[in-house]
């Protein structure tokens, strides 16, 4: 889970515990309040900033329960719920603040943005930053439309991003699960691979750099059609951006390498 695709859940699961830091849980919604205040000013008629911040409040969200140690049934009904729901319930807060610049001008667009932010959850033992924090993002893109017609147009994108936090693997040791329960022989048997790990999500990965770049041609063919021919390369300089690494194994799965494309889109 070092790089997320996707992460959400139903709005409302069943498999909740009843209170949350000692308050009863009067519904399962995941809610939260966000106020953002921002400015906008044209330097020119070309350039215009803007700036924003914001705050968001998550009064009640929902997260898979990491502390689950014992299965939710009727041998377990005195242990807490925290230690056997599947669900747990968190809260937490995201703020930061925009800066964007445009220039739009004839044949010249120019588009900047960077952003600052901060995301912590809290969950009834611990404060953490989500997987999904990140500290530091730039977008820049940028495109120039050329030709007798305005036909050709070439235009780049950079993107930085500081790194996603990610939880260390302090060692290894060697898990007796004892599946014949007190008679099992400990000095005789084969454990499984068991990880100690770091407090969560203290580490960070390295910085996340992509540079892209498109080059377009729109042919006219009649009053009613006309093709569109685009030529583009992702991750023009092959940045090695982290996608997964194995713990055990250490292996790296990198995000898109270096990776030309052709595309053809035609209009009727």
């Amino acid at each position: 889970d070092v790089v997320n695709l996707f992460y959400g859940f139903v709005s409302g699961p069943d498999n909740l515990p009843k209170k949350f830091q000692g308050e009863e849980i009067t519904h399962k919604l995941q809610k939260a309040q966000h106020i953002i205040l921002g400015v906008e000013y044209d330097i020119s008629n070309f350039i215009t900033t803007n700036i924003e911040g914001y705050y968001k409040r998550f009064s009640q969200l929902t997260n898979l329960n990491r502390n689950k140690m014992f299965d939710d049934n009727g041998d377990n009904a005195d242990k807490p719920d925290v230690l056997k729901k599947d669900f747990i319930i968190e809260k937490g807060y995201a703020t930061g603040i925009d800066f964007s610049l445009k220039f739009d001008h004839k044949q010249v667009y120019i588009w900047a943005v960077y952003s600052l932010a901060w995301v912590q959850m809290e969950d009834e033992f611990i404060e953490y930053y989500p997987h999904y924090d990140r500290r530091h993002n730039v977008n820049l893109v940028s495109s120039y439309t050329f030709g007798s017609g305005r036909n050709w147009k070439v235009s780049v994108r950079y993107n930085f991003g500081s790194g996603f936090p990610f939880t260390k693997t302090q060692g290894f040791y060697e898990k007796l699960t004892f599946p014949d329960g007190i008679n099992a022989d400990y000095t005789i048997e084969n454990g499984d691979l068991g990880i100690i790990y770091a407090d969560i999500n203290t580490g960070r990965l390295p910085n996340y750099h992509r540079f892209d770049i498109n080059l377009n041609r729109d042919f006219l063919l009649g009053r009613y059609t006309r093709l569109v021919v685009d030529v583009g390369i992702t991750n023009l300089f092959d940045r090695k951006n982290i996608f997964y690494i194995d713990r055990i194994t250490g292996e790296i799965i990198y995000q898109l390498p270096f990776m030309p494309s052709l595309g053809v889109r035609f209009y009727f």
